[in-house]
């Protein structure tokens, strides 16, 4: 199983703020891989610190977090990246 980390030290590898992560987890667009029932606490895996970095990057280019979640659902690189060009453009 891969190592997991609390919403805390995910934030600082990833470089996303905590109230960042706890908003994308109520969208959808990055889910932790485990939520405590008693007291609510998350954890990610280092396997999704690519996608969070991902989220990271298209928020710097001032990407709606809907289009964002449209380019980590894109089947393909080809289809990821129009959507990005179309957001550039």
């Amino acid at each position: 199983m891969c190592p997991s980390l609390a919403i805390g030290d995910f934030s600082r590898a990833t470089h996303l703020s905590v109230k960042t992560l706890r908003h994308c987890h109520r969208i959808g667009l990055l889910e932790p891989t485990d939520v405590d029932q008693d007291t609510g606490h998350r954890r990610y895996t280092t396997e999704q610190i690519p996608t969070a970095q991902i989220i990271r990057r298209l928020r710097t280019l001032e990407m709606p977090l809907d289009e964002i979640q449209a380019v980590i659902a894109a089947p393909d690189v080809a289809a990821r990246n129009d959507l990005i060009a179309a957001h550039l453009s």
